[in-house]
């Protein structure tokens, strides 16, 4: 392993975008720097399946070298890690290519992939002037297990997601560039546009459907540079996590100076402190339209069960307690309703949740917000 400084770097790296996996199972043995590491798994499967890229890696960047957080990163040292948190967005920005590990090959991912990078695009069109839509020539049920991985579903595979200009996909040995991905998912919702697989909300199209969101968010992310954390909450509600508080830590490379200014990753905060001052953030200046925005995620949220199995009552208690001035900002007691399903998550006490944000509020709740204190109430 070799220490370079970001700047000496000159984006001559390739970060890599992966999965832990079960973090129970056994570990592999590696060596690094003469010293024996231990990696998961689907890492080291990752590892030797890069091998089989090195030379696409080296005809298109020259020598370049790889960066992998579990390698980089000593994971023996909690405030090495927690520290590394804050730079992860310009790791993989400043990156020259992004290479997301989507797992071994399985699903017809190899001819999928192999197809998307040999022809740039997948035709769906009609041929022949008979007026009958011919069926995607890729198989669907491949697409759709490709879009199922569990790459998609982590919340700082999100982050990696977003931030990088080149990024590759990898399944086993074969690869396809994003935007040949995205190219397929465009056809093939338009393809589900003009056939009948909308009058039933099938998991395929629900799913599809839900990746593309992903891919416009991204396109709004590459020209704004940032999103407001109420967009990205809505965005990554099905993500998982191990920690809870990184529902809130792993988005902070992706909003906005003035929201991220009053947002702190301080994995010494609890989860409650961490939930509490995301809604504050959230109440300060809402906007034209972003109470309504918040109503309408929260609905989502709430129709979501918690890991106990239990969903949020349409008439909680604990709303009764918000402050009365918050019922006129309009964006409060929903953000409340919102907090509380990641609190109930995060098997946080709601009444914790409840005091801090009354506590929290004593005063100009919006004064304090813009001050740029970190306020954790109670």
């Amino acid at each position: 392993m070799t220490e370079r400084t970001m700047t000496e770097c000159k984006e001559r790296y390739v970060a890599l975008s992966y999965v832990w996996g079960d973090a129970t199972a056994a570990r592999r043995e590696i060596i690094v720097n003469g010293e024996p590491a231990f990696i998961t798994e689907n890492l080291h499967a990752a590892l030797t399946h890069m091998l089989g890229l090195q030379g696409l890696l080296a005809s298109l960047l020259g020598e370049c070298e790889l960066w992998v957080d579990a390698v980089c990163i000593n994971q023996q040292d909690a405030t090495e890690k927690f520290k590394q948190v804050a730079h992860m967005k310009a790791v993989f920005a400043n990156a020259q290519w992004v290479v997301a590990w989507m797992g071994l090959a399985a699903d017809g991912s190899d001819e999928l992939l192999r197809a998307l990078n040999e022809t740039g695009s997948v035709a769906t069109t009609a041929e022949g002037g008979s007026g009958q839509l011919e069926e995607p020539s890729f198989c669907p049920k491949a697409l759709h297990a490709f879009l199922a991985r569990e790459w998609w579903t982590r919340m700082w595979t999100f982050q990696e997601f977003m931030v990088p200009f080149m990024l590759w996909f990898v399944c086993g040995h074969s690869y396809a560039h994003s935007y040949d991905i995205f190219g397929a998912l465009n056809k093939a919702m338009s393809y589900l546009d003009r056939t009948y697989y909308y009058i039933f909300e099938t998991e395929f199209s629900n799913l599809l459907a839900w990746r593309m969101h992903m891919l416009l968010l991204h396109e709004r992310f590459m020209e704004e540079k940032e999103l407001p954390l109420l967009d990205l909450i809505e965005a990554t509600k099905d993500a998982k996590c191990t920690d809870p508080r990184d529902r809130i830590f792993a988005l902070l490379g992706l909003m906005g100076q003035d929201e991220k200014r009053h947002l702190n990753c301080d994995y010494k905060s609890s989860p409650c402190e961490v939930f509490c001052n995301a809604i504050r953030v959230m109440a300060i200046d809402p906007g034209v339209g972003r109470a309504a925005k918040v109503t309408e995620t929260v609905d989502l949220w709430k129709r979501l069960p918690s890991r106990g199995g239990t969903k949020l009552q349409e008439h909680d208690p604990l709303q009764q307690v918000v402050p009365a001035r918050w019922e006129c900002d309009g964006i409060a007691c929903s953000s409340l309703t919102l907090c509380l399903h990641i609190a109930q998550s995060a098997k946080t006490s709601g009444k914790d949740i409840a005091r801090a944000l009354i506590m929290g509020s004593q005063g100009s709740w919006r004064d304090q917000g813009r001050s740029g204190d970190r306020d954790t109430g109670g």
